[in-house]
């Protein structure tokens, strides 16, 4: 959820006003689904609307990035984090931009987990342990948890879930696999709600199908 991540991160809202946001674009997700309301948006919205917050939801990324990058220099002391990784892995995505299927992402992942682990290693840290993790103990927002983090972050994201990452993953769907049967603007409505109000009351970051390139 890229509302939810932007304000998030602008504002430091805390772990659970950002669970909150997302029980809440959960419930509500949930509920215009099963009543049949994102089914009509989807007949009434046109696509090039639906492009439209798709690039504004990557603009708004893109512009939060930069303001965090401006804190650090070529100069700085820290090898594994400064702009000039910045810079190089930003002209790596720029020139396999023709090469949707290298997974440039999941190198960027690698090479930061690589960094992290010899930063603890050469500091004296201790390198994280791996394991599975059982959330049996929900984590549950206060009243006014909910309301600022819901009322901060939650509500904007509302109709960006609806169009970029129900609407817009149905139209995609559909493109990218024409030979098989698309998603239900419903079936996703749902799917996203049940995401959100199952791993969010465990601390779980609010998620959803979007994209952000067609």
């Amino acid at each position: 959820m890229k509302a939810v991540a932007s304000i998030a991160l602008a504002r430091q809202l805390s772990l659970k006003e950002t669970m909150a946001a997302g029980i809440g674009v959960g419930i509500v997700v949930m509920l215009l689904s099963v009543i049949g309301m994102i089914k009509k948006a989807a007949d009434m919205i046109p696509l090039p609307i639906v492009k439209g917050i798709q690039v504004g939801a990557g603009l708004s990324l893109c512009l939060n990035a930069g303001s965090m990058l401006s804190n650090l220099s070529l100069n700085q002391s820290k090898w594994d984090d400064n702009l000039f990784w910045a810079i190089g892995a930003f002209s790596a995505l720029y020139g396999f931009s023709r090469l949707p299927k290298f997974p440039f992402a999941l190198l960027v992942f690698l090479l930061g987990s690589i960094f992290a682990a010899v930063e603890v290693a050469t500091s004296g840290g201790i390198l994280p342990a791996f394991g599975f993790w059982w959330p049996f103990t929900p984590t549950i927002p206060t009243p006014d948890e909910f309301a600022t983090g819901f009322g901060t972050a939650g509500i904007g994201q509302i109709s960006l879930t609806i169009l970029n990452s129900v609407i817009a993953v149905r139209y995609l769907s559909e493109d990218l696999m024409p030979t098989r049967p698309a998603p239900s603007v419903t079936a996703l409505g749902i799917s996203v709600g049940l995401m959100n109000l199952t791993g969010c009351w465990f601390g779980a970051m609010p998620v959803c199908h979007g994209i952000l390139v067609h």
